[in-house]
């Protein structure tokens, strides 16, 4: 993002494990890094022409698309981790029999398989 000094021509672009803080139980660290540097190619080459590298206009926007991406993946970590750690075994029992129907349901591990690659 634009450096403090607000000194032109002066930012710095945290992506991959630098830019974010997931859980290990995601699996997505790569996943994520690779939606970084896409998105950050993305976004600078689709910048106007006359805004440079270091235009806070053009880092913001590659950060609010990351964070929404990290949004997604963190929150499911998160409420998963919490699924697993749940102490009541009625909680326990409906998981489980969520994740039964889940592994027999092959479309909807497709999609949230593609999801999870970022291959939406």
């Amino acid at each position: 993002m634009p450096a403090a000094d607000g000194a032109p021509g002066s930012a710095w672009v945290l992506a991959g494990d630098a830019a974010h803080t997931v859980h290990p139980l995601a699996g997505q660290g790569l996943n994520l890094g690779l939606g970084d540097v896409q998105a950050l190619a993305r976004v600078l080459d689709e910048r106007a022409y006359w805004r440079p590298l270091s235009d806070a206009k053009v880092l913001r926007a590659y950060e609010r698309e990351r964070k929404t991406a990290f949004a997604l993946v963190g929150n499911t970590t998160d409420a998963l981790q919490r699924l697993f750690d749940h102490p009541n075994t009625l909680v326990a029992q409906a998981r489980n029999w969520g994740l039964r129907g889940f592994d027999r349901s092959a479309g909807l591990k497709h999609w949230i398989t593609r999801q999870a690659m970022g291959l939406s």
